[in-house]
């Protein structure tokens, strides 16, 4: 439908970039990796697919979302963008765990060695052990 817009090298790094973010604000990290690098052969395949299906029922939602659906099929039609965003993916999880590495707090243990401390996430912080 909108196959005549060309898109840009910069406007595949905005996209590749904003779909990072959205994946590591969502903590999907090792289900997005496992999904891109298992479907990323068919990759031509599966935007040509969602051409077939998908650009008929984007435009009934809004000319913007039409629009923005053909871009990121087109920029995850190529290979290569895929292993971009895996590689960007894994970067930013990489960053993140250095990140919460620096920021544990350390107390003091038996030894006069620092052990790190280890902090209790969701439901498991009101258990007494």
């Amino acid at each position: 439908m909108f196959s005549n817009h060309e898109v840009t090298p910069e406007e595949e790094e905005e996209v590749i970039l904003r779909v990072a973010q959205e994946v590591r604000k969502r903590r999907m990290v090792v289900p997005a990796i496992m999904l891109l690098e298992t479907f990323n052969p068919m990759s031509f395949v599966g935007a040509t697919m969602g051409r077939l299906f998908l650009s008929p029922v984007l435009p009934a939602l809004g000319e913007d979302l039409g629009m923005k659906g053909e871009i990121i099929l087109q920029v995850f039609e190529k290979h290569r963008n895929i292993e971009k965003l895996v590689s960007l993916i894994e970067a930013m999880e990489q960053e993140d765990k250095a990140k919460a590495a620096d920021e544990r707090p350390k107390e003091e243990t038996v030894n006069g060695e620092a052990k790190e401390e280890k902090s209790k996430k969701g439901w498991r912080r009101f258990l007494p052990f």
